[in-house]
């Protein structure tokens, strides 16, 4: 890790969504980082994360367009130049006093047009339909392309649903699966690909507005945590306050780090750095892909949903 004197620079250079939320904050808390976007991405990617970075964060100065061969020269000519995303989390954890000042500036900017936006679509997705039970956030993961061996599986999602809807509304949020219509019941609350509602492409402030969604559910509709496979498109809402579990497999840096694992006997006595941020180890490897949850895991994360049911009572 670089020392903090030192400008530490980020490329964004793949479509995964959710580094801009890490990148962001890091951003945010470190006046030295800066970040590099590279054409790698489409239009509307660099679009989206560069509408973040200099409209509802306000750095423009400090980001930057580059092609992919400028890229590759930088790191020819300056090995050092860019520093791996996993080194985010030790700026978060660094600055973690800071976390209110981010959750700040990340929803910053929504107009009262746009709340009123965000309110039309919990509507028109069932949310008026929920009881009064404490709501959970069940996120599906479905990458092609990028360890696919940690996708959702449809059983898995299944055996959540079964094991926690008697005590919570689980309401499932993220891409798409074959087959979740056998989950989700007809006109049952979800947010499954809501991101690619016309109100997000309209905004010059989509990040932001998916966010606000979220923290809408937890400050209005009795959202009290999210849980799901380690996917980057959860750290937005954890960053910005909402109580989070994570399925990853042992040995995954970035989470075992906010999750304040710093050693493998950590693991059973995590002392989170971002407040109620937890990881649950499961299976999964390189072509070894994860199938579903055992009763041990689903136990853990039992015990992690009373810790959050009674922060909010």
């Amino acid at each position: 890790m670089k020392k903090s004197s030192q400008e530490i620079n980020f490329a964004i250079d793949k479509s995964e969504f959710g580094e801009i939320y890490h990148i962001g904050a890091s951003m945010l808390v470190n006046s030295n980082v800066k970040a590099w976007l590279v054409y790698n991405q489409t239009e509307r990617e660099i679009k989206i994360h560069n509408d973040f970075i200099t409209n509802t964060l306000g750095l423009e100065r400090r980001v930057n367009i580059i092609s992919r061969v400028k890229c590759n020269c930088l790191n020819s000519i300056f090995p050092d130049h860019f520093s791996y995303l996993s080194e985010t989390a030790d700026i978060i954890v660094e600055n973690q006093k800071f976390l209110k000042k981010i959750c700040g500036t990340f929803l910053r900017g929504i107009i009262p047009e746009q709340e009123n936006g965000v309110e039309k679509i919990l509507i028109k997705r069932g949310i008026k339909k929920l009881d009064n039970k404490p709501l959970i956030l069940v996120w599906i993961r479905q990458k092609k392309d990028h360890a696919p061996e940690r996708n959702s599986t449809l059983p898995s999602l299944k055996r959540l649903k079964e094991r926690f809807e008697t005590d919570y509304n689980i309401a499932f949020i993220g891409s798409d699966i074959d087959g979740i219509e056998d989950v989700i019941r007809e006109n049952e609350f979800n947010l499954v690909n809501f991101h690619k509602e016309e109100f997000f492409s309209q905004s010059n402030n989509s990040v932001a507005l998916q966010l606000a969604i979220i923290k809408k559910l937890q400050q209005k509709y009795n959202c009290i945590a999210q849980l799901g496979m380690m996917s980057e498109a959860m750290d937005g809402p954890a960053i910005t306050g909402l109580p989070t579990i994570w399925f990853a497999k042992s040995g995954t840096k970035r989470i075992d780090k906010l999750s304040g694992i710093e050693k493998k006997e950590d693991y059973k006595k995590q002392r989170p750095a971002i407040t109620n941020f937890y990881k649950v180890e499961i299976k999964y490897y390189a072509g070894i892909k994860f199938v579903n949850f055992d009763d041990s895991e689903l136990g853990e994360v039992e015990n992690y949903l009373k810790k959050f049911k009674a922060i909010y009572k």
